[in-house]
């Protein structure tokens, strides 16, 4: 053929128009199927935007950490496991006052007294829990309410934790109602803020806000209301600039 001619030249544009056309089709198609993978959630909504997956939790009344949210938490990191694109998790509440409250204690009550089925529950919430630990993108929980009990210990199984000044209320109160931290909390809250000041959380079961977690260091920073979304998105989007590889294997050195 004669590479040179007008005709040629015509038939390779229109060639590669055709292909940028189904490259394109195939990348929308790709990000319909990824947006299909998390929907359909009982107990948050997820929105994806530029490798950040946006979790906000809204299952009234409180948020509370019962069977549908674990089973929704389990649902939400098998689609992130395997999905590389989102390389940014934030969670985060719709409720104005609470994040995620406690463990559902309707749930434990009906627990049968038999020791292993009361380990059942116990084990299948620290599973979840762990699962999110493991996340190969980082996790970042934006605490802008109550997070007490379950919730505390949910926050503390992400990468990163950010609270709201004067709205951010942490609580370990299993020790008052006879029971231990079953989520992971004693073991991560340790790991954070030492082992004298995670018996004082964990023993004297009081609340405490968002400049003594700082403090302490169970949150990475505590910030005024009006600075936390821009603060968190802007770290977010961030993140989510960097290769996934280099992030996955960044958080696995960081934790082994």
């Amino acid at each position: 053929p004669d590479y040179h001619s007008n005709s040629f030249r015509q038939e390779h544009l229109e060639f590669r128009q055709e292909h940028i056309r189904q490259d394109r089709d195939i990348e929308l198609t790709w990000i319909n199927y990824l947006n299909m993978s998390y929907q359909s959630y009982k107990t948050f909504k997820v929105e994806l935007k530029d490798g950040v997956a946006w979790v906000t939790f809204d299952f009234p009344p409180v948020n509370v950490q019962g069977k549908p949210m674990l089973d929704d938490l389990n649902r939400l990191a098998e689609a992130l496991e395997s999905d590389r694109e989102i390389k940014v998790v934030v969670f985060q509440s719709a409720h104005p006052d609470i994040f995620v409250s406690h463990a559902d204690i309707d749930m434990l009550c009906e627990i049968p007294a038999t020791e292993r089925s009361r380990s059942e529950p116990i084990l299948y919430l620290q599973q979840v829990l762990q699962r999110i630990s493991s996340l190969p993108q980082a996790t970042i929980a934006k605490v802008e309410g109550m997070a007490r009990g379950g919730g505390h210990e949910f926050m503390l199984a992400c990468d990163m934790r950010f609270a709201a000044r004067g709205k951010a209320v942490f609580m370990q109160m299993e020790v008052g109602m006879g029971i231990v931290p079953c989520g992971g909390g004693t073991q991560r809250l340790a790991r954070q803020v030492g082992m004298g000041r995670a018996m004082e959380i964990i023993l004297a079961a009081h609340d405490f806000d968002a400049d003594l977690a700082e403090r302490y260091g169970s949150i990475n920073r505590a910030l005024n209301p009006d600075e936390i979304g821009p603060f968190v998105e802007e770290l977010a989007n961030r993140i989510a600039k960097f290769p996934a590889g280099s992030i996955t294997a960044c958080k696995r050195c960081v934790i082994k």
